[in-house]
């Protein structure tokens, strides 16, 4: 977007405050449209953890800030607004690729559950596929990604590539047990 090689830290720090506060903002709205306090939503902007990612040019707090769009659209019914913030906060931290997979599981078998008996599995699978096709982009960016880096790089990652074409939480659980 600025014809640049590469991304100048200002313009990587200010798109990221500006995602924080647009998601501030998206929040606060949506719950003053629910009645609640609007203010419930600097809980989160102001909480240690955004601030320490956004100071330290960490990806997590726009990728919070994405999620916070994604899932504010998707109440609101605004689909398309839905698949781009959830396909930028899943290419933004990978592991938010199992929000959309969870929701469009969670749709699909709630379609089958309805549904069930009453038509063909034939015609199930079409109407889960249409009640997921706002879900796909993210799922497909994410695997589309992870084909690309790994024949980049090869199947058998470097050192330095280990975190980014490792397998999922495989950091957290040697965490977890050590």
């Amino acid at each position: 977007l600025t014809l640049q090689s590469w991304v100048s830290p200002t313009t990587y720090y200010l798109t990221s405050l500006l995602l924080i506060l647009l998601a501030t903002f998206v929040a606060a709205h949506y719950f003053q449209s629910k009645g609640l306090n609007p203010f419930w939503s600097l809980v989160w902007s102001l909480g240690f953890g955004t601030q320490i990612t956004l100071l330290n040019g960490l990806p997590d707090a726009a990728a919070d800030a994405l999620l916070i769009i994604a899932l504010v659209s998707l109440l609101q019914r605004q689909r398309l607004l839905y698949a781009i913030a959830v396909t930028f906060a899943a290419l933004s931290r990978e592991v938010y690729v199992l929000v959309p997979a969870v929701i469009a599981m969670v749709e699909f078998l709630s379609i089958v559950r309805a549904r069930m008996g009453q038509v063909s599995l034939w015609q199930l699978l079409q109407a889960g596929l249409r009640q997921s096709t706002w879900h796909l982009p993210a799922i497909l960016a994410v695997v589309g990604w992870q084909i690309y880096l790994r024949l980049k790089f090869g199947v058998l990652p470097s050192a330095d590539a280990s975190n980014v074409l490792g397998l999922p939480f495989v950091a957290t659980y040697q965490y977890l047990i050590m």
